[in-house]
Order: structure tokens, then C-alpha cells, then sequence
């Protein structure tokens, strides 16, 4: 997976600061470093979530398993209501990333409802779900007639609407019903900036 020892200390940190970064307690660290323990997939994925894959992957060991997947550029989505016209067509590129699980297409961001989180124009890797998959504070990308925007998805009174929450300030929280979206993807990672 990652070379966490060398990741720490090219960055001069200590290791309890760097558990602090991740949210994961410094002594199960200490024993994924000195080969004691494997690397859990929730902790490879807070150090993507944390650091993006772009620094990520320079702290790949041998052994980390390397998949291709789609990437569409703007021009690709600029036009869809849904994704399931464009998932089924032939991609422009094709990315080669370490494995964020599973994970059906990657797409340029094209708003800044996520700053400082994800950027605009940081490329993103997303996964189809059913709106009954939905766990609530994770990022999503919504799609509906009216708008395509990436934002966390809390929980409401109404069990018929989703409450959408932007990283950003700058933009509102919205209340959604469900009935309105188009289609809806889990956001796996951030793979680089453009």
C-alpha cells in the first residue's frame, strides 16, 4: 500500500502528528510502519482524502494494485441530465491510479461548492449508488434537472429530502427531494488537480 514512514518523514512529521491528520491513533500507525500490521483500507483512503492521490502515489510500495479507469473531461458531461449516457460510451482517456476500490469513472470538478476540500477542476473519481445507499456526511455528486453540483449529504426531518451542505461558505445549504435527482454518485477520491 503506502510507505507511511517515508511519507512522514520526507514531510517532517511526527507520527503522532501525522495520526492526528488522519484521525487514527498513533500507536496503530507505529505498527503499520515497522510491518507489524497491514494497512487498513478506511486509513489508505484518509490519506488520499488528505493528501490527494497525485502525492499519494509517490509513496506506492511495490505491491499496490494499479487500476485504469475512465475519465471524462468537461466537454463529455457539459451536456447530460444523467450519467448513464456517458458511462456507456468510450472514454476519452483512460487513468491508471491506485485502486480506490471500486469505482466507475473519473471527471473533472466544475464547481467550488467543495473548496478547500476539492477544487475546481481536481479531478475526481465517483461510483454510481441507489439513493437508498446514501450515508449521510459523506461527498456526493448530485445531479438533477436544474443542477450537477458536489456536496455532502446530511439527513432532514422529512425522509423525502436530503439536506445538500457545501464545504464552501460562499454557498447555501440546500434542501432537496429526492424525487428530483437525475442520478447520484459517491465521490471515492481525489486523484490530482489540473
Amino acid at each position: 500500500m503506502i510507505d507511511i514512514k517515508n511519507f512522514r518523514l520526507d514531510r517532517k512529521l511526527k507520527q503522532s502528528e501525522l495520526a492526528d491528520m488522519l484521525n487514527f491513533n498513533s500507536s496503530y500507525l507505529s505498527h503499520i510502519e515497522n510491518g507489524r500490521r497491514e494497512m487498513p483500507k478506511d486509513l489508505y483512503n484518509k490519506f488520499i482524502d488528505t493528501f490527494g492521490l497525485e502525492v499519494t502515489s509517490q509513496y506506492l510500495k511495490e505491491d499496490a494494485v494499479v487500476k485504469k479507469i475512465p475519465f471524462f473531461d468537461k466537454d463529455s458531461i457539459a451536456k447530460l441530465r444523467t450519467f448513464n449516457n456517458l458511462i456507456d460510451n468510450i472514454p476519452k482517456y483512460e487513468l491508471e491510479v491506485p485502486s480506490l476500490g471500486d469505482v466507475d469513472f473519473a471527471i473533472p470538478n466544475f464547481d467550488n461548492a467543495m473548496a478547500d476540500k476539492i477544487n475546481e477542476n481536481d479531478i475526481i473519481a465517483l461510483k454510481r449508488i441507489h439513493l437508498n445507499d446514501i450515508l449521510y456526511g459523506y461527498t456526493y455528486l448530485i445531479v438533477t434537472d436544474i443542477f450537477k453540483t458536489l456536496r455532502y449529504i446530511k439527513k432532514t426531518d422529512n425522509p423525502e429530502s436530503l439536506l445538500l451542505v457545501a464545504e464552501n461558505k460562499q454557498y447555501d445549504d440546500t434542501i432537496i427531494h429526492k424525487d428530483t435527482i437525475n442520478d447520484i454518485f459517491i465521490l471515492k477520491g481525489r486523484i490530482c488537480s489540473l
